[in-house]
Order: structure tokens, then C-alpha cells, then sequence
């Protein structure tokens, strides 16, 4: 019924060269909180952001995400911009590229002995992950690949 509702008015939209602000309201803990604070209210615009009823469900919640991103148990407020699909089209390649990497072997790791100053004996070593990507060359630290939470 929501999707039905929206195509019309997307229609009427169309007919009067006018706009449809879709508005995604997140609530975090919903059941805890109980209808009583929105967390996060993110839009994207029709027919500027996207001409599709799909396309614009995406864009509304790439900006959702975005706004999440931004911190829980605030309110915050997010709209859809290119540079979050240009972001969310970087991340599919990279998600892609390490399946394959996966499945190639693309990685390698190595090992390197931290050394006492004081007594100069080995103490520990550290693993350093490789990724030999074939056209992008060698992808040295893990945080060129991965997001920052991904590594901590």
C-alpha cells in the first residue's frame, strides 16, 4: 500500500511539475522509546534524486545510513546527495574486489618482529595484511580498503 500511495503521488507529481519529499523517520530501540522520539530523519526528493519509485527508496535510505553513521541517540537530519551514491557505488566495487581477492589469494600476510630497545630481543611481532591487487597495485594498510570500524 506505502508503494502504491507513493507512485501516485510521484503521478500527480509528474501532472503538476511538482516534488515528493519522501521522509524516512529511524527509530532506534524502537520498543524501548515507543513512538515517542525519531532518531534520524533523512529525505530524498522526486523527481530530482531519483525518477524511479526504487531508485528513490535507495536514496532515502543511503541517507538514513548516512544520518546512523553520524551517531546514535541524537537527532539528526539527512538528505540525499550524489556524493552519498557516488560513496555507496566505491563501497559495492571495493565489497566486490576483496570477494575476488578472497577467491584469488590475493592476499598475504606478514609478520614483524618488534624489537626491545633495551635488550634488544624480540618481544612480540605484528601481523600486516597485503592485498596485491592486480590493476590497483599494492594496497599497503588495511584502513585503504577497509572502513575505520572494520580495522579497530
Amino acid at each position: 500500500m506505502f508503494r502504491d500511495r507513493l507512485l501516485q503521488e510521484m503521478r500527480k507529481a509528474d501532472r503538476g511539475a511538482t516534488f515528493v519529499a519522501l521522509l524516512f523517520i529511524d527509530l532506534d530501540h524502537f520498543k524501548e522509546v515507543n513512538g515517542r522520539v525519531a532518531q534520524a530523519i533523512v529525505d530524498a526528493l522526486y523527481p530530482a534524486d531519483a525518477r524511479v519509485l526504487p531508485a528513490l527508496l535507495s536514496h532515502a535510505d543511503q541517507a538514513m545510513y548516512a544520518s546512523k553513521n553520524a551517531g546514535r541517540n541524537r537527532y539528526s537530519y539527512s538528505y540525499f546527495t550524489r556524493d552519498l551514491q557516488e560513496a555507496a557505488l566505491a563501497r559495492q566495487a571495493i565489497a566486490a574486489d576483496l570477494r575476488e581477492a578472497i577467491v584469488q589469494r590475493q592476499f598475504e600476510i606478514l609478520c614483524q618482529p618488534i624489537v626491545s630497545l633495551a635488550t634488544h630481543a624480540v618481544h612480540k611481532a605484528e601481523a600486516l595484511l597485503r592485498w596485491r591487487h592486480p590493476t590497483r597495485a599494492c594496497w599497503g594498510r588495511p584502513s585503504s580498503f577497509l572502513s575505520p570500524r572494520a580495522t579497530a
